[in-house]
């Protein structure tokens, strides 16, 4: 249990923390100043920042020199001293508690919640528009980019860790389409999905099960344990199955269930591999599965939304922190390529809500910015506040909501 606390606590820091990073880098890169540089949420603990205002001189004085010049008859004296050549002094300050930072440089800083980072711009909540430097008073463009920054970085970091998969050997679906340039280790044939109200369902088949064998036959195919399983339809089938460590017997009957036109036993069932490829396609193949999670995440949250519109209630499988952390756990315990796979699904969701138009988004202010470049002016800062604010508590309150509806479903 703690161990699977761990493990999550450090992949959200992880994911929460590249996030901000791409807010950070951009936003110093177009010359705004950022007060604060954090990992963890404040109160801080301690931070540094670059020692400013101070000088040093690199040349040492000299005595005064009195020379004289005779021009037309006259003699001219004049007092000559050294030049003396400063510099500013590069060093760093130690910043205990949550002292003042110096207001022209930022601050580096650990933080005592240690669940991701944050970066705090000068002007970003649209004051100090006067200041050249700050978020405010840059044009809309530099600020979209800014905004987007966080986002661009979690499908990034995604593509990094799908690329590092495929490099060691990440778990996928395979058929006859297999690059020949891949490498297959530990090839099985495992259930997709159990169809709800099906035999299947009641029995206590899970998602992720592998078949080892149906009536003693070992099949090394999905589709020739389908065919199998087809032929006997009606009769009793007795399988094998493998989860975790332990190997679990189950008789199944097919039966006519609501999901499936006709008798079924209600399981899906797909080849899976350890699929692996030279590093010069491992990038390749790690950006396409990026792209492929993305969109499939996409579809996830339309049927969402779209069930929520259509009053047909939250599908099961919404899972908040708790919900979270114990696929987390699972993943972590069936090994490293498996958590990373499920790091960077995760990276894209953080990325795909963070892109929302809801208030207190990343996306809730870029819809901000999109109605003031419509209107010409920005909205009033107190009602922008308001609007974040309030959708702040929304997310909150929803968090609070499937948290508690994640211990109900997992229990301990």
């Amino acid at each position: 249990m703690i161990t699977t606390v761990l493990v999550f606590l450090i992949i959200l820091s992880l994911l929460v923390f590249v996030h901000e990073m791409g807010h950070f880098f951009t936003a110093k890169k177009l010359g705004m100043k950022v007060d604060e540089f954090g990992f963890g949420f404040p109160p801080r603990i301690f931070g540094i920042r670059r020692v400013c205002g101070e000088k040093r001189q690199l040349v040492e004085e000299t005595e005064d020199l009195t020379v004289t010049v005779t021009a037309s008859g006259e003699n001219i004296t004049d007092i000559v001293r050294d030049t003396v050549e400063v510099r500013p002094t590069v060093g760093w300050k130690l910043i205990w508690g949550s002292k003042e930072q110096c207001e022209e440089e930022t601050v580096y800083s650990i933080n005592w919640i240690p669940l991701g980072g944050f970066v705090k711009i000068h002007g970003e909540s649209g004051n100090l528009k006067q200041d050249p430097r700050s978020f405010a008073s840059r044009p809309v463009w530099q600020r979209f980019v800014v905004l987007i920054a966080g986002v661009f970085m979690n499908f990034v970091f995604a593509a990094l860790l799908l690329s590092i998969g495929f490099g060691l050997g990440l778990p996928t679906i395979v058929d006859e389409t297999v690059s020949l340039s891949a490498k297959l280790n530990n090839e099985k044939v495992q259930i997709m999905s159990v169809a709800p109200e099906s035999p299947a369902a009641a029995a206590g088949v899970e998602t992720g099960d592998e078949v080892l064998s149906v009536d003693g036959q070992i099949f090394v195919s999905a589709n020739e344990a389908r065919d199998y399983i087809k032929s006997r339809e009606g009769q009793s089938l007795d399988f094998v199955l493998k989860r975790g460590e332990d190997t679990i017997p189950f008789s199944l009957t097919a039966t006519n269930i609501p999901s499936y036109e006709g008798m079924a036993i209600g399981v899906g069932l797909v080849k899976t591999a350890l699929v692996s490829y030279p590093w010069y396609l491992a990038a390749i193949k790690g950006v396409e599965a990026t792209c492929v999670f993305t969109w499939e995440v996409l579809k996830a949250f339309g049927n969402l939304l779209w069930n929520l519109i259509t009053y047909q209630g939250v599908s099961a499988e919404l899972s908040g922190p708790v919900g979270i952390a114990v696929m987390t756990g699972e993943a972590a315990s069936l090994g490293l390529v498996y958590l990373l796979q499920f790091a960077a699904v995760l990276s894209i969701n953080l990325a795909v809500v963070n892109i929302l138009p809801f208030p207190a988004l990343d996306g809730g202010r870029l819809l901000f910015l999109m109605v003031e470049k419509i209107r010409g002016r920005a909205v009033h800062e107190k009602w922008e506040t308001l609007v974040h604010n309030l959708g702040f508590i929304v997310l909150i309150l929803l968090i609070a909501v499937v948290t508690v509806r994640d211990l109900f479903k997992f229990g301990g």
